[in-house]
């Protein structure tokens, strides 16, 4: 990651923080999707620069939420059509929100802008897939999806256990996710020496 100041993380955080208050569900789960995706970065022997990179991209993934309305955040039960184009925006939203912070963060943004698309290229907003989207993203991918699984959420009723959370996961390999990132988050969530 480039040198930047210390008020650029501030910025960041300031911007976590506003995610919180505009979306209260937000709040522990971008919490725990750092620390899953940090666990699994560890594993993959990323530096320390790259583990800071990754911990704010899996910390800010939703940013982009503050330009979608929050009747559709809050909304219970399934999303329009409509709705969801809206929604699919947030990638983007999220990724010129860092840049508007600064250019520095150009690795952060782009990683927040790839945390929707998967390994079979039916993810958004670029539909990219295999090894085109970024590292970090994959990462974050997994880490969202087994804690979204896990939690409660608006749009549907019940939640899964660890254990069915991690199943889909696994069958999720080689479409949603990448395979070998899925074998090494499935040690990490079963190994609590991490």
């Amino acid at each position: 990651m480039p040198k930047t100041f210390p008020m650029h993380d501030r910025l960041l955080l300031a911007f976590h923080q506003a995610e919180e208050v505009y979306d209260s569900a937000l709040a522990g789960h971008t919490h725990r999707v750092s620390d899953i995706a940090t666990r699994i970065g560890k594993r993959l022997g990323m530096s320390s620069a790259e583990l800071k990179d990754l911990s704010w991209i899996a910390t800010l993934h939703d940013i982009g939420k503050l330009g979608v309305a929050q009747e559709i955040i809050q909304k219970t039960g399934s999303l329009t059509e409509v709705e969801w184009i809206e929604m699919r925006q947030h990638p983007l939203i999220g990724e010129a929100i860092i840049l508007a912070i600064s250019p520095a963060f150009e690795e952060i943004g782009r990683g927040v802008r790839g945390h929707h698309e998967r390994w079979d290229g039916l993810g958004y907003p670029d539909a990219i897939g295999g090894d085109q989207i970024p590292l970090m993203s994959r990462v974050v991918a997994i880490s969202d999806s087994y804690d979204a699984l896990r939690t409660v959420r608006t749009y549907r009723s019940g939640v899964s256990t660890d254990e069915e959370a991690l199943r889909s996961i696994v069958l999720g390999a080689d479409s949603h996710y990448d395979a070998s990132l899925v074998e090494v988050f499935g040690r990490v969530v079963t190994d609590d020496s991490d």
